[in-house]
């Protein structure tokens, strides 16, 4: 088996990047192979995962550890599982060591820009982390595969009524049938809160006042709205609970898991996603699915149910020139309307709890021990081969 480092983050408090980091770096110990994880945003927590891990705040700091690594550890394969602009520094640097590297990344929406293809071009081996990344990807010639992310089932558990029923009194005080919506997202300009927000201010005029919105969120992130004032501008103020990621003990597993489990409908307003996780923890949980008709959503809830929102309205973006679809506050109140009014929910939830069951760990897992096993073996044969006279 092979020796394998994995650059990504590894952040205990909340981060898509680490809930594949630990569940891929796991799957892939658990083949045999001997990984060290560099990771951002790690603190130097006590774990028991069966890899190592060593923490790095920057950019230099990853190239300066993986120089370290190269010479005194000899590596077989460098994985780097981040956004494109961070494989664009990284897969030019790490080619001084000819060693194979292997990108896993997000497309947040169309198109992928040539240049940025022209950089997932070096890499070994491109797995995009949804189908919607590797078909964009396979339209301008990257020969990429979509890494189906896994769900923990067992962890993100459909509640039991009585359960249920116990957490919406305990974390809200809520004994009767209040309608709670559910939004999981930074407070950061893709994520589009003002959108979610403006959807429940609907809500609250034109269906319902017996409800609560629960955001959770990073909420003082400086490129974020000021939610508290949003709130009260759209009169909402007194309907939302929000928690707040950043807050010093972070928010733990139980309390997310409880927050799901105490929801009867889960919202997002992406304007693009490239993995769309919260959905998938949704559905996981058996909470009915709102959010915007983008990138890794739409398969989501066209696989596994759910009410898709129609963009209003998609402008270019200067990230990697995407565009942005911008959720129609029409179409996401009736979507909400749809929930409320409990049409067709049970099989949604059914379909989509069996869609997040047939996303396990052991497939990622495979996809990727076999794509290393792959590029290890050709840079063996590569190796062996002798120079030509």
């Amino acid at each position: 088996m092979a020796k394998v480092v994995y650059i990504s983050e590894l952040d205990f408090h909340g981060s898509g990047y680490s809930h594949i980091t630990i569940g891929l770096c796991t799957g892939l110990a658990r083949r045999g192979h001997d990984v060290k994880v560099l990771a951002f945003t790690y603190k130097g927590e006590e774990h028991e995962f069966p890899f190592s891990v060593i923490p790095v705040d920057n950019p230099q700091e990853i190239v300066a550890s993986l120089h370290n690594l190269v010479y005194v550890w000899k590596p077989d394969v460098i994985v780097v599982a981040l956004d494109i602009p961070f494989q664009e520094r990284f897969i030019q640097h790490f080619a001084q060591y000819n060693i194979p590297y292997i990108a896993i990344t997000p497309l947040e929406s169309d198109p992928l820009t040539m240049s940025w293809a022209m950089t997932l071009m070096q890499a070994r081996k491109t797995f995009f982390i949804s189908e919607f990344g590797a078909e964009e990807a396979r339209k301008v010639g990257i020969e990429a595969d979509h890494l189906q992310i896994g769900v923990d089932t067992e962890s993100w558990r459909m509640p039991s009524p009585e359960e249920r029923k116990m957490i919406r009194k305990s974390l809200f005080g809520i004994e009767n049938d209040t309608f709670i919506i559910l939004t999981v997202a930074d407070n950061q300009e893709r994520k589009n809160l003002s959108a979610a927000m403006k959807i429940i201010s609907r809500f609250k005029k034109e269906i319902t006042e017996d409800f609560r919105y629960v955001l959770v969120t990073r909420q003082n992130l400086q490129i974020g709205w000021k939610l508290t004032d949003m709130a009260t501008q759209l009169d909402i103020f007194d309907r939302t609970i929000i928690f707040d990621r950043m807050r010093q003990d972070g928010i733990s597993f139980k309390e997310l898991w409880s927050m799901y489990a105490a929801a009867d409908c889960f919202l997002l307003t992406s304007k693009g996603e490239g993995a769309g996780l919260p959905v998938l923890e949704a559905m996981s949980v058996g909470v009915p699915v709102v959010a915007t008709d983008t990138g890794a959503i739409t398969e989501h809830i066209e696989r596994g149910g759910g009410w898709l929102i129609e963009p209003e309205y998609v402008h270019l973006d200067p990230y990697g020139n995407e565009n942005r679809y911008y959720a129609g506050i029409e179409s996401g109140l009736n979507g909400l309307e749809c929930v409320y009014n409990d049409l067709d929910v049970d099989g949604t939830i059914r379909s989509a709890r069996e869609y997040v069951e047939s996303r396990t760990w052991d497939i990622p897992s495979d996809q990727l021990s076999n794509a290393i096993n792959e590029v290890v073996s050709e840079q063996t044969k590569q190796e062996e081969q002798p120079e030509s006279v």
